[in-house]
């Protein structure tokens, strides 16, 4: 017995080992606060038959950490979240998962649909390895988990199309906030704006997107911005219509964009302009558009300064509502985490969000 552990973590797979030896020893751990666990070789033998109460546990991490053997890890996920009771509060993270398993997981911890937040991180840990973060999560901290979606092999192929993909067979509708992190814009899916996963979310309220690219061509992320607003508007990218239906988010009324091109902003807000303008006329006006200007300049002394400015919008780009003070710091992070703090009070505001859904309905 272990009444008085508070942290465990099992750190590698054990082949000897099935899921029944760690259930019995959680069994014996009633002040548990933290739990890591790495998924094991060996199917499970047995499904347990009793339940285990962990009323403090406050973050628990279950990764794979073995190429391979997927389908054994799914079976120890499905019986350890069986016999858990995870307190509501509790941080939650899925380590180290394919794409296509994202809707198990949404299976296996349905609380994920009760989230009104989803924010898209993509990591880069090599060059041979990358993952996506997706982190589900509530304005009033109730809900926070997170899924690292990986390639399947070393040097795969990009992961986007497959987590687009398996995005769309997940049900969204509980989500009010959206952010797509750098290198990600291409999430909203192929072509034709009927196959993007945006059509999930129907009820989006906010929408942030960073039309950044690991290229070198200077009018791609331009592109990546006229195909996104073309998804939202319903049309394909040369403007032709189609039969997609209607505009995926009819409830979208605030739009962040991050641009970080040294190219002049005014073609980006030609653009908006126009996609305002449109969305407007097909009624579903916005009630805010947010341009984050970052740049990289260089000094007299050839040291890198980074400068931040943030304009608000109305919904049409007539009017500049407001300018943020320019943020200038010679430390990229900390220019970054400053913008964060303004985009924060959006992110986090809840009675913001009803309060606009509510002039825009």
């Amino acid at each position: 017995m272990y009444p008085a552990l508070t942290d465990l973590s099992t750190t590698g797979p054990s082949p000897n080992g099935d899921s029944r030896q760690l259930l019995n020893l959680l069994l014996s751990t009633p002040q548990l606060r933290t739990l890591k666990v790495e998924t094991l070789r060996r199917p499970p033998t047995g499904f347990p038959i009793f339940r285990i109460d962990l009323p403090l546990l406050r973050r628990f991490e279950i990764r794979h950490a073995t190429i391979g053997r997927y389908e054994d890890a799914l079976a120890f996920r499905d019986v350890l979240f069986s016999s858990l009771t995870i307190p509501p509060s509790c941080e939650v993270r899925f380590g180290s998962m394919l794409p296509e398993h994202l809707k198990l997981s949404v299976k296996q911890y349905p609380r994920l649909l009760t989230a009104t937040r989803l924010k898209f991180t993509r990591m880069r840990f090599s060059p041979s390895y990358e993952a996506i973060i997706l982190l589900f999560s509530s304005e009033n901290g109730s809900l926070g988990v997170s899924l690292e979606a990986r390639t399947r092999r070393m040097y795969d192929d990009d992961i986007v199309p497959a987590l687009s993909a398996s995005l769309s067979a997940v049900d969204l509708t509980s989500i009010r906030k959206l952010c797509l992190g750098p290198g990600l814009c291409s999430l909203y899916g192929p072509r034709l704006p009927s196959s993007s996963f945006l059509h999930a979310v129907p009820h989006l309220d906010l929408l942030r997107i960073h039309p950044e690219a690991f290229y070198p061509e200077e009018n791609r992320p331009l592109r990546l911005l006229a195909s996104i607003l073309a998804v939202l508007l319903g049309v394909d990218t040369d403007g032709e219509h189609t039969v997609a239906g209607p505009p995926a988010c009819p409830k979208l009324s605030r739009l962040w964009v991050d641009w970080s091109q040294t190219s002049e902003l005014w073609p980006v807000v030609d653009r908006l302009r126009e996609f305002a303008t449109l969305r407007a006329v097909q009624g579903y006006p916005l009630s805010r558009v947010f341009i984050a200007r970052q740049r990289q300049l260089n000094r007299i002394d050839d040291l890198p300064i980074y400068r931040c400015t943030v304009y608000e919008h109305d919904g049409t780009l007539t009017r500049v509502l407001s300018e943020s003070a320019e943020i200038v710091s010679e430390d990229e992070d900390c220019m970054m985490a400053q913008c964060e703090e303004i985009f924060a009070q959006l992110w986090d505001g809840v009675q913001a969000v009803e309060v606009d859904a509510g002039a825009s309905s």
